[in-house]
């Protein structure tokens, strides 16, 4: 199989775009920046950017896959650890009905996070999230966080020499 030389080059022989954050903001489906929106703290863009019944699958087979409902519950507490959370678009990658978002989360331990109390430390890790469009909003959605790194960041991981 022939080994292809860039990401562009492999975006251009499967049909998917790859945007620059400079062409992010402009060029992502509107639904997609709702999404992020909703995560910055107006969570009545959800309602914008997703669809009715949007599912959000599992990182791994330990993690079901969620409804807005449950998502909403799991993700409060998830949220109630992090002050001034933040989400930072960093890339953007569109083919066909999926859209690719890598972006980096900030924000500062402020609260009770995975059952460790709050250390004020300053958190910062990526996120890699694909979502699936359908009639021009999202319809289902994969999330993978770095918790390695967060954790590591909260003293939730044993200190290494």
């Amino acid at each position: 199989m022939k080994q292809l030389s860039t990401p562009l080059a492999a975006a251009f022989l499967f049909g998917a775009a790859i945007l620059t954050p400079a062409f992010a903001q402009d060029q992502a489906p509107t639904a997609v920046l709702k999404f992020y929106e909703a995560l910055n703290g107006n969570p009545a863009s959800f309602a914008e950017a997703l669809k009715p019944d949007w599912v959000v699958h599992g990182s791994s087979p330990s993690i079901p896959t969620m409804d807005l409902a449950t998502y909403g519950k799991v993700s409060g507490e998830f949220f109630k650890g992090m002050s001034g959370f933040k989400y930072k678009i960093e890339d953007v990658i569109v083919g066909g009905e999926k859209v690719t978002v890598r972006g980096t989360v900030t924000a500062t331990h402020g609260g009770s996070l995975f059952g460790l109390p709050a250390t004020n430390a300053k958190i910062e890790f990526g996120a890699i999230d694909i979502h699936r469009l359908r009639d021009g909003r999202i319809a289902e959605s994969w999330h993978i966080e770095d918790f390695t790194t967060l954790l590591g960041q909260i003293g939730g991981l044993p200190k290494t020499n």
